[in-house]
């Protein structure tokens, strides 16, 4: 009986043993659920990681912005009209266009474009702003900022001779350096450089050509005030040298630096004179200041 006892406990034992095997291998399952685990870890920690990236690709996105700001900033155009030149036989019009540029990020904005400009495009005007700029736009586009020639003020008609100013400009790019170009012309304006004739037996004038001023505005200074200068001059199929004259790189429609053709008189032996004090078409701009707000 006792022999009995003894074998049916070693049975129990043996059975009692083999019931733990199933709490040993839980343990198991539970070291594979610790790696899920880690590996849940690494999957939150990748997606954490993709947060910093996306943080950081706010942080740039940021500072773009901030980079948009400086360039989103408002501008002030004022133009001072000079002192009037002397007229070839008719009354002589100013016409302008006024735009911002920069050609290495091929940027171009117009601001202001007279509507005679458009209107007589065959005369070529501008012939910088309509061969290098215009056709970069649709018609639809230049409509927008497309208007009168500035000429009337409190009622009087101050025929072309007025002072105006251009508030509330903003870019419309995020760019930060750029050129503001005021290329302006008026007609029946001749000099010693450019002739004065006939064309079927009405006085015709090649006049001077159409001046460019332009002045280079740079965003990251703390500059606020920039004064356009003179840069050259762009003569179209209206521009005609007096007889026998060679004017140094002279092409059509292509910019001229040589200001002297405007701005001295012409000696008898072709050679610049001394300053034109009277006909020079740089008389008729007092100053053109771009403000930045």
């Amino acid at each position: 009986m006792k022999l009995k006892r003894l074998f049916y406990l070693a049975i129990l034992i043996i059975i009692l043993g083999c019931e733990k095997l199933p709490d040993d291998f839980s343990s198991n399952s539970s070291a594979s659920s610790g790696s899920s685990s880690n590996s849940s870890s690494l999957s939150s920690s990748s997606i954490s990681s993709s947060s910093s990236i996306s943080s950081s690709s706010s942080i740039s996105s940021q500072a773009s912005s901030s980079s948009s700001s400086a360039g989103a900033k408002s501008f002030e155009l004022i133009f001072v009209c000079g002192t009037p030149i002397p007229f070839g036989g008719s009354t002589g019009k100013k016409c302008y266009s006024i735009w911002f540029e920069n050609g290495s990020e091929n940027f171009y904005q117009n601001i202001f474009i007279c509507q005679n400009v458009r209107k007589y495009s065959y005369n070529w005007p501008t012939p910088y702003w309509l061969t290098n700029v215009k056709p970069k736009f649709s018609d639809s586009e230049l409509d927008a900022v497309t208007g009168a020639t500035h000429r009337i003020i409190n009622g009087v008609d101050t025929n072309f001779n007025v002072d105006f100013t251009i508030s509330n400009i903003s870019l419309v790019s995020n760019i930060t350096k750029f050129r503001v170009c005021f290329e302006i012309n008026r007609s029946w304006a001749g000099n010693d450089w450019f002739i004065y004739g006939t064309y079927s037996g009405t006085n015709y004038s090649e006049e001077q050509p159409a001046l460019l001023y332009a002045a280079d505005v740079d965003l990251e200074t703390s500059q606020t005030n920039y004064i356009l200068q003179p840069i050259g001059w762009t003569p179209s199929t209206r521009n005609e040298p007096v007889a026998d004259i060679v004017i140094n790189n002279w092409q059509l429609f292509n910019l001229n630096s040589e200001m002297r053709y405007i701005t001295y008189k012409r000696n008898s032996d072709n050679t610049f004179g001394e300053p034109d004090t009277e006909k020079a078409a740089t008389k008729m701009v007092g100053e053109i200041r771009l403000i930045v707000k």
